[in-house]
């Protein structure tokens, strides 16, 4: 069951399109596509709270940051690194 919306900020975006192009790494897709089923499922319970309502997820061979506005049911990822 999807209980959030998962939004990517214009920054993470580009990280992520970076990525894509400075890899050959075919895990990375499918790291990002589990990012946001996990964190549209439960948000809270997959990730780590770094503090100031800021969490952390990693999914090898992706490391993102991320909010959550629980009012409006949104996830948005502020940044993404590879970290393979």
């Amino acid at each position: 069951m999807r209980s959030y919306t998962v939004e990517w900020c214009p920054d993470a975006e580009r990280d992520l399109a970076a990525i894509w192009l400075s890899t050959s790494d075919p895990t990375v897709t499918s790291a990002q596509n589990q990012i946001d089923d996990l964190l549209e499922r439960n948000p809270i319970g997959y990730g780590r709270h770094m503090g100031d309502g800021l969490y952390l997820i990693v999914v090898v061979p992706l490391t993102a940051f991320y909010t959550i506005d629980q009012a409006k049911k949104i996830v948005r990822v502020s940044a993404v690194w590879y970290s393979p």
